[in-house]
């Protein structure tokens, strides 16, 4: 629910959807963009999901900001996810795809989260995670591979 979003709707459907999910068993989580938005009422949302997922893709996003943004407005640290991108050709928020190495952005992004006590990390569409352009329909799994390296390597 990216377009045209509703603060009233929004809290409707968290507040209905939160109890009837957890009376099965089931967790509700939200991807939210990578700034909070003025649709995001926290003190509905901190108490209707259990997670968010921020969109903080590329090498233009620093986690340690947008988390920064989200507590400020009263969203727990404990519930916030934050995400990397490995999408060939990404470029919004004046990066580039989130990068691999012991040094990049997806090392980065796995020690603040870990550091920091967030919920943890996500990865934006495994069927993607950085094809090549000689088969741009096969992803490499290099994105997903270094994340859960780093996460579980660092949480050691």
């Amino acid at each position: 629910w990216e377009m045209r979003l509703n603060k009233q709707d929004l809290n409707n459907l968290v507040k209905q959807l939160y109890p009837t999910l957890h009376s099965y068993g089931y967790r509700l989580t939200l991807d939210v963009w990578p700034y909070v938005s003025f649709a995001y009422d926290m003190s509905v949302l901190k108490d209707n999901l259990d997670q968010i997922n921020i969109m903080s893709y590329g090498t233009g996003l620093h986690l340690a900001s947008i988390t920064a943004q989200y507590e400020k407005a009263g969203f727990p640290r404990s519930k916030i996810i934050g995400g990397i991108e490995t999408e060939r050709g990404y470029n919004q928020f004046g990066g580039v795809t989130d990068t691999l190495g012991p040094n990049g952005t997806i090392a980065e992004k796995s020690r603040f989260a870990l550091t920091e006590g967030l919920a943890g990390m996500m990865e934006w569409r495994l069927d993607n995670d950085y094809t090549t352009t000689a088969n741009p329909n096969y992803p490499t799994y290099q994105g997903a591979q270094a994340l859960w390296q780093y996460m579980t390597n660092l949480a050691d």
